[in-house]
């Protein structure tokens, strides 16, 4: 109850940039869909959303550029489906590597 709370006063402030880690995600179906026309409204309204997110059917919804960070420095910039790909191999392979040692 509390998240959706302070997911509606936030939105409803209408910032210039809103930050989000993980927040709808974790939401209920219902609300998670509320809250998901309601950040499009705010982006269309020439806000800013900034997304942090391991949920790629969250990222696509919402985001049109990525920015993979890996430890506080960025590895890539640009295009969400190039930036969830090079993520995606990059997982795969430190995933292999932690399988062989």
């Amino acid at each position: 109850m509390q998240a959706r709370l302070r997911f509606s006063i936030l939105t409803s402030l209408r910032p210039d940039v809103l930050l989000i880690d993980e927040g709808i995600g974790t939401a209920d179906a219902a609300f998670a869909h509320k809250a998901q026309n309601r950040l499009q409204e705010f982006t269309s309204s020439a806000g800013v959303l900034v997304l942090a997110s391991h949920g790629n059917g969250l990222l696509r919804e919402q985001c049109e550029i990525g920015l993979w960070l890996h430890q506080g420095v960025i590895r890539l910039i640009g295009d969400l489906e190039t930036v969830l790909e090079r993520y995606g191999e990059a997982s795969a392979v430190d995933e292999r590597e932690q399988n062989l040692s």
